[in-house]
């Protein structure tokens, strides 16, 4: 059975293209410790975090970091060697949508 890990900050993965340090040292923790070889990115719409970061975007421009960040962090990671899937989630028609973001 393959083990899973759970890692949750405000923002998701924007700390590692952001270099938040004591996050960036947890994730590498986990990584080291735990032996990890692949990695989940999830960002959401209608974000707080982004919307209390970058309160002048619009939402469409806000969605826009989203997407760029979340690519940033997909190569990071890869650099590390570590296989990398990201989603972008989203509500249309009542109904959760995870859309991949590849890059």
């Amino acid at each position: 059975m393959e083990r899973c890990d759970l890692f949750v900050v405000a923002g998701g993965p924007a700390f590692i293209p952001q270099s938040e340090l004591p996050l960036i040292e947890r994730l590498n923790l986990l990584i080291e410790a735990h032996k990890i070889k692949r990695v989940v990115l999830i960002a959401h719409d209608d974000c707080s975090y982004y919307k209390h970061r970058y309160p002048k975007l619009a939402p469409e421009k806000l969605r826009q970091q989203q997407h760029n960040d979340l690519l940033a962090a997909v190569s990071a990671l890869k650099q590390k060697g570590i296989k990398v899937q990201a989603f972008f989630a989203f509500i249309d028609s009542s109904e959760v949508v995870f859309e991949e973001v590849k890059g």
